[in-house]
């Protein structure tokens, strides 16, 4: 088992590297080589063979990985040093293409004719599916899908009716059944006192085809004047108080007392000591 994970992973990993190989020899030609005089990137074949020269062992694998994808286009199926030196090997899509490709998702660009269906996806981001057979860029942020799409056949969308055997309950055995019934229990709601406020309005409001009351004035209202009566004030005398104030007496200076200082007296016997 160890040795076919190993193997499995060997073999991705050199088809990454054939991978990012194919898009460095593609970068050559539009660095050391030409154009055409329709814009095509182009180099000869002892050109592209010097500059490679140390890598020589791999070269035509390389390069025949790049015609392979559709991406590099050269008469013959192989070429060989010297006498195919002057062979053009020309890009079948723009370098710049191939690189952006490249960079987004880490494959070759598609660049295959096959597909009868386009697929226009408003995303500047390319993605990479294997049955994505041609992948372009058609405006500044849109890039169409070329896929084959085919038509399924009659017979496969047609759905044929198999016929079942007959089911008999002959053989059956009859299972007699538990009832359970389930005890009902009472449940008293418990209504909890409230106050509903009443809201009134205007009846000309919320009603249609209401009468207004015409309010007539039943009684004489008679507008006078009213007098000028004048208002005069009168005092009286008020009661008179008398308060006696006596004056406190002067501040006296204080005098200085002189108390007795106690002193302390040794204690006198009473009694003679004991001999």
């Amino acid at each position: 088992m160890a040795t076919h994970i190993y193997s499995r992973s060997t073999t991705a990993r050199d088809a990454g590297n054939m991978r990012q190989e194919v898009v460095s020899l593609c970068d050559q030609v539009e660095r050391f080589g030409s154009r055409s005089s329709d814009g095509t990137e182009q180099i000869t074949f002892g050109d592209l063979f010097k500059i490679n020269d140390l890598i020589s062992s791999r070269f035509a694998s390389i390069l025949n990985s790049g015609q392979k994808h559709r991406l590099m286009e050269y008469p013959c199926k192989s070429l060989c040093r010297g006498e195919d030196d002057n062979v053009i090997i020309s890009l079948a899509r723009k370098n710049r293409e191939i690189q952006e490709y490249f960079r987004q998702t880490s494959h070759l660009l598609p660049n295959s004719s096959d597909g009868n269906l386009w697929i226009e996806v408003a995303c500047a981001r390319k993605v990479f599916y294997d049955w994505v057979t041609h992948v372009r860029e058609t405006s500044p942020g849109r890039v169409s899908y070329h896929v084959q799409c085919h038509q399924a056949e009659g017979d496969e969308v047609t759905q044929v009716w198999q016929i079942s055997s007959p089911f008999g309950t002959e053989d059956l055995a009859e299972t007699q059944g538990t009832q359970f019934v389930e005890h009902k229990d009472t449940f008293k709601l418990q209504s909890v006192p409230g106050t509903i406020q009443l809201i009134s309005c205007e009846p000309v409001e919320n009603f249609e085809d209401n009468i207004l009351e015409e309010i007539t004035e039943t009684e004489q209202i008679e507008y006078k004047l009213a007098d000028e009566k004048p208002f005069l004030a009168t005092l009286s005398r008020g009661t008179e108080i008398f308060v006696s104030v006596k004056n406190c007496p002067a501040k006296s200076e204080k005098k200085d007392m002189k108390f007795p200082i106690p002193e302390i007296r040794p204690l006198t016997r009473l009694y003679n000591p004991p001999s």
